[in-house]
């Protein structure tokens, strides 16, 4: 299992360190699981549609309702994250 998680502000850090207790549980059951943060990320960071930073205020937000989320791309992360689902994929499915 990969589970990207998204560090972007103190508020999101607090789903960042969910997700490392996640993979700690995992990892204590044996099963492969990595997290990887990439600072200054937001949702929708993969997306090559993306050319600039946008407030999507139709998506509802968890930390702070009616807020909405801000989507941006990251080229950078984008290309780290798809080299690294590839390279789990083919380790773990054989």
């Amino acid at each position: 299992m990969f589970c990207p998680a998204f560090a972007s502000s103190p508020l999101f850090r607090i789903s960042a360190l969910t997700a490392v207790a996640l993979a700690a549980s995992v990892a204590a059951r044996g099963e492969p699981m990595h997290i990887v943060t990439y600072p200054d990320t937001y949702h929708d960071f993969d997306s090559p549609a993306l050319t600039a930073p946008r407030l999507r205020a139709d998506v509802p937000n968890g930390v702070r309702p009616g807020a909405g989320v801000t989507t941006a791309p990251n080229p950078a992360a984008r290309e780290d994250a798809k080299l690294r689902v590839k390279a789990f994929l083919a380790e773990h499915l054989h």
